[in-house]
């Protein structure tokens, strides 16, 4: 059984063609349910279930369309008012309601279409400033945990 954050590391780290049932019962749980609909939706995977006694057993097969971090999903050329800051809190957003932990500023670099972490670092300390965000650091060997200021609402703390 995996729970959603499962499900996504099961995912980054499947190759083409693994499977694994996810759930198995009589309905999805609505974080899984919607952490299983995300992924197939960016062709990640594809999603099957198979009638167990009672229940059902919700199976999740790893495509092999190449993984890409947080929600990997690109903005169209229409949509050029999106700053990076804007995508950062997007992806944080992302992090937090799937109860991820924060990305690596390489991840974020990726995810906002920006030169490398430093300039991710950049746009993370303007959000700060402007207070959007706050962000707690637990050392070395942790992800940061970001806390979205409007909401409350925090990554989860994760080992790096």
């Amino acid at each position: 059984m995996l729970d959603a954050p499962a499900m996504y590391e099961w995912v980054r780290e499947a190759k083409a063609g693994d499977a694994a049932v996810y759930v198995r019962g009589e309905a999805l749980p609505r974080e899984i349910a919607a952490m299983a609909t995300t992924l197939a939706s960016q062709g990640l995977v594809d999603l099957t279930q198979r009638r167990e006694g009672r229940g059902w057993s919700y199976i999740i097969q790893r495509r092999s369309k190449r993984f890409e971090p947080i929600d990997g999903r690109r903005p169209a050329r229409r949509c050029a008012r999106a700053t990076p800051e804007t995508m950062i809190l997007r992806m944080i957003r992302h992090a937090i309601r799937f109860k991820q932990p924060c990305p690596t500023n390489i991840e974020f670099a990726d995810g906002a279409y920006l030169s490398g972490r430093e300039a991710a670092s950049y746009r993370l300390r303007k959000l700060v400033a402007a207070g959007k965000i706050a962000l707690i650091d637990h050392g070395p060997f942790e992800h940061r945990v970001a806390v979205d200021l409007e909401t409350g609402q925090a990554t989860v703390r994760a080992k790096l």
